[in-house]
């Protein structure tokens, strides 16, 4: 399995501006597929707007009949998103 340093080093320079993120990496080989999901939220309500943003991406990701999707757009002042 490749190593994953180079994310590390990334998150390190991330949480160095002290910026939010949340990151979802994933590989598969014959024998397996997996994922990571790696975070850091400085403010109260940054949870809830990642699980808003996430179920967005969710929901555009399953509705694209395996069409390449360009732009993924999402009000976080409007919970009525498209």
């Amino acid at each position: 399995m490749a190593s994953q340093d180079f994310i590390y080093d990334l998150l390190d320079k991330i949480e160095e501006d002290q910026l939010e993120y949340v990151l979802l990496t994933m590989r598969s080989n014959e024998r397996e597929s997996a994922g990571d999901l790696f975070y850091n939220f400085y403010f109260q309500d940054s949870k809830e707007n990642a699980v808003h943003i996430l179920r967005e991406i969710a929901d555009k990701l399953e509705n694209s009949n395996g069409e390449e999707i360009d732009d993924i757009e999402i009000d976080l002042n409007n919970e009525d998103d498209e």
